[in-house]
């Protein structure tokens, strides 16, 4: 197996975070992280995983990974090494036993001060029902003291969905995630939104926010980026450029948004080119029936980019469009990416908040360069909306991680 990204990241982010503070008032740990998996830019859990993990060892703290659902993983073992981490990366066509076995010698050998979990449901299983799992990770942990971060809680925590997805989010929220805190008993739990810690905290689970970090590490911007993509609109100088990096949902392109920010575009005396970054999933659906309703539109879809051409991207643009709703718009490590990157953020969708959760500020946290288009406050806000200089995060939130658990092994 080819490893990339650890020395990459520390290269790319040290141009953003020079003077970023360091770990120098906390006792070196040994730190093993659990996840599904590691493959570079195609797991986002893994490859948050990897980057706090680089952040880590550059500090000298002792990281191993372990990857034990890796669906990208051809043989039933793969290990890396890299810029003072270890990745162990196990098939998800390997039996579990096996699985289990070899990480529990790892660790052992190991002999971690922590284990970190960094946990999604749909990583562990393809439908979001790991029944298993608890007792597995259980197992495999030990005696060791747990930090649990949730990526996600289950399915309709936050907002209304359909009656089926609903059904799944009950049995996630009964069969795994309560049961997986029951079993682990881990000693820190973190979230990265925060309506997650309020839910949590209404079954008696303290938990705090630890925010994400961007996903796309922060390159020298290029003016010359667009400048093909865009002389058929009168070059970068003539256009508002509104653009979305991921994946892309229904609801994520509403008309009345597009048509604003063409009176946008047109009272500065330019056009609206609206773009697109990266796979957009099951959105093409979506993205073709903006161009055949707005016909008088700019649409460029750039596909897939390497994470140095996706900075480059970001760093061209006026304005991110995030397609998260907006009640849970703190776990999309796209926007977070938009966010590092001095975009002003635009969030498309507002999804209706479940009756029972309305009591909770799902605003709570979210950084000022963001803004729903639904929001009473779009409009002042957009009217002030301005990039801002970029800055990476992830020293920061390493910084946050590492003074909660020497908080709680205190």
């Amino acid at each position: 197996m080819v490893f990339t990204g650890f020395r990459k990241i520390q290269k790319i982010n040290s141009l953003a975070e020079r003077h970023a503070p360091t770990s120098r008032s906390i006792e070196r740990m040994k730190i093993a992280m659990i996840c599904s998996g590691l493959e570079p830019g195609r797991d986002g859990v893994g490859d948050y995983t990897r980057q706090l993990a680089a952040v880590l060892a550059g500090w000298g703290h002792e990281v191993l990974l372990l990857a034990l659902n890796d669906g990208r993983v051809v043989d039933a073992f793969a290990t890396e090494s890299e810029a003072g981490v270890v990745a162990c990366r196990w098939s998800s066509r390997q039996p579990w036993q096996a699985r289990a076995d070899a990480a529990r010698a790892r660790i052992a050998t190991f002999a971690p001060d922590w284990i970190s979990l960094q946990f999604v449901c749909y990583g562990w299983h393809p439908k979001g029902l790991p029944f298993g799992l608890p007792g597995r990770l259980k197992s495999i942990c030990g005696d060791v003291p747990v930090h649990l971060m949730f990526h996600e809680l289950w399915v309709s925590s936050v907002v209304v969905e359909p009656m089926r997805r609903r059904l799944v989010g009950w049995v996630q929220q009964e069969a795994v995630i309560y049961r997986l805190l029951r079993r682990l008993r881990p000693a820190k739990i973190h979230c990265n939104i925060y309506p997650y810690t309020v839910l949590l905290g209404r079954r008696g689970y303290a938990a705090e926010r630890l925010p994400l970090f961007g996903n796309i590490p922060l390159a020298a911007p290029s003016e010359d980026f667009l400048t093909s993509a865009l002389a058929p609109y009168g070059g970068r100088a003539s256009c508002v450029l509104l653009g979305s990096f991921g994946s892309i949902h229904p609801g994520s392109l509403p008309s009345a948004l597009l048509r604003r920010m063409q009176d946008y575009a047109q009272a500065r005396g330019k056009q609206l080119v609206v773009l697109s970054a990266g796979g957009i999933g099951s959105g093409a659906d979506v993205w073709g029936e903006a161009q055949r309703t707005h016909p008088d539109l700019h649409f460029i879809r750039l596909g897939a980019l390497s994470p140095i051409e996706v900075s480059l991207y970001l760093s061209s643009l006026d304005f991110g469009l995030a397609t998260t709703p907006w009640a849970v718009i703190g776990k999309s490590g796209s926007a977070a990416a938009m966010l590092e990157h001095g975009l002003p953020v635009i969030v498309s969708r507002n999804d209706a908040v479940r009756r029972d959760r309305r009591d909770i500020d799902v605003s709570q946290g979210n950084d000022p360069q963001l803004c729903c288009f639904a929001s009473a406050s779009f409009e002042p806000w957009l009217a002030t909306a301005s990039r801002r200089a970029p800055k990476a995060t992830a020293h920061a939130v390493a910084r946050q991680f590492l003074d909660a658990l020497e908080h709680a092994r205190a």
